[in-house]
């Protein structure tokens, strides 16, 4: 990802965006590798450095690295603690993200502030940091109140007129278009498709890539959902959904070699979580297997690629 967009990076908070592709271009290429069957479905690297080189390149890393390079150099005994605590924020961020944490960004202001000298140490000191204990209540109240109105509002767009809602609006809203894909009665086809497809484009995932594969496959297009289940299928290899879906999509439509394949596929599948829909899944394709074990005896078919 970093090489593709190594200056500037792919943009702020575009890590959710762009990850998923990635990994499911990696599985393509190594199939047996040993993290196919532990790995997830990834929204952020667990390294800040990773992720501010991802979403804003050399150009952004290297700015933040001076920022707390220059704080770390400054001279004064008084800094030491203070440099103590940016330290220990960077080591930190080799392991996790911090900068996806409202509470350690905070922290962090305030340890940069305290190195510009005894004013910001008398902020800190000062009185008004004992209305910390009703300020943090009062700004959760406001946040929540915040998130009350905006779901307010999202639930008047779904309940609204099909002929109001103006779908490409809402292109960079994962909530809003969660709710226009879910809303009951449906968006017309075409502005249905639309929502599934920006949503795929938003938050790409196993899940919303098979909800936009099944809405093809009722549709019609058989060619679009059989590529949408293959790419959901190598996002998250230990996910079972997908392969089960292209199973279906294969024996529904006659194509008896491709479903005897996946079935083979599905029976040796090994899955992260074992539940009643696997188990399911993988009983339905050894029966399938079993009713078609005169038409394919002694040979393992070959999945068809898309081309």
């Amino acid at each position: 990802m970093a090489v593709d967009a190594p200056l500037f990076g792919g943009g702020l908070h575009s890590f959710p965006r762009l990850y998923m592709p990635y990994q499911g271009f990696y599985f393509e290429c190594h199939p047996d590798d040993a993290f196919a069957d532990t790995v997830t479905v990834v929204t952020t690297p667990y390294n800040e450095f990773l992720h501010i080189l991802v979403e804003q390149g050399l150009v952004g890393l290297s700015l933040f690295l001076l920022l707390c390079g220059g704080f770390l150099l400054r001279p004064g005994e008084d800094n030491r603690k203070y440099a103590g605590v940016l330290l220990a924020f960077l080591v930190f961020a080799c392991f996790s993200y911090p900068g996806e944490n409202v509470a350690l960004l905070a922290v962090l202001a305030c340890c940069l502030g305290a190195f510009r000298g005894r004013a910001a140490l008398a902020i800190v000191r000062s009185r008004a940091v004992r209305l910390l204990p009703v300020a943090v209540p009062v700004l959760a109240l406001c946040l929540n109140v915040g998130v009350f109105v905006r779901y307010r509002i999202l639930a008047r767009i779904v309940y609204a007129s099909t002929q109001e809602i103006h779908v490409e609006a809402f292109r960079n809203e994962p909530d809003a278009l969660q709710c226009l894909a879910l809303r009951y009665p449906p968006l017309p086809p075409d502005k249905h498709k639309r929502v599934l497809e920006l949503l795929a484009a938003r938050c790409p995932s196993p899940n919303s890539y098979c909800t936009l594969a099944i809405f093809c496959e009722q549709n019609g297009e058989i060619a679009t959902a059989e590529k949408l289940y293959r790419q959901a299928a190598l996002m998250v290899p230990n996910q079972i959904r997908a392969n089960y879906r292209l199973f279906n999509l294969y024996k529904n439509n006659g194509q008896t070699e491709a479903a005897y394949a996946m079935a083979l596929r599905l029976v040796r599948q090994r899955v992260k979580i074992e539940n009643s829909f696997t188990l399911e899944a993988q009983g339905e394709a050894t029966r399938y297997l079993k009713r078609h074990k005169h038409d394919k005896p002694n040979e393992i078919v070959r999945q068809p690629q898309i081309q």
